[in-house]
């Protein structure tokens, strides 16, 4: 069992320091995403993300684990599906409701 699926069912058990450490293993992506929203709103998408990974960590399903990466990029579109940000844009330079990782 890798360190991720620990910190996960700890999270889920409603461990603070397990969701707290995943969402740290996660700031680099939250970070990346919330710099290409305007500045005004980069506090208001940073809060959003972090809500809403704890919602989708507390509700994941462990027996369908996928590879850290996969997560990743889960998380953060499913985030940015619920809450387009039409000044934030994707590398392809398209703006509102795409995900930056697409």
């Amino acid at each position: 069992m890798n360190e991720f699926y620990r910190l996960m069912e700890k999270a889920k058990q409603g461990d603070q320091e397990a969701t707290l450490a995943i969402i740290e293993k996660f700031a680099p992506l939250i970070r990346k995403t919330k710099n290409k929203a305007d500045p005004q709103d980069r506090d208001d998408l940073e809060q959003e993300l972090v809500e809403k990974m704890i919602s989708i960590i507390h509700s994941y399903n462990l027996d369908n684990v996928p590879t850290f990466s996969e997560f990743c990029r889960a998380v953060l579109e499913k985030a940015e599906k619920n809450h387009p940000d039409p000044h934030c844009t994707n590398a392809n330079g398209r703006s509102g409701g795409h995900s930056p990782f697409q």
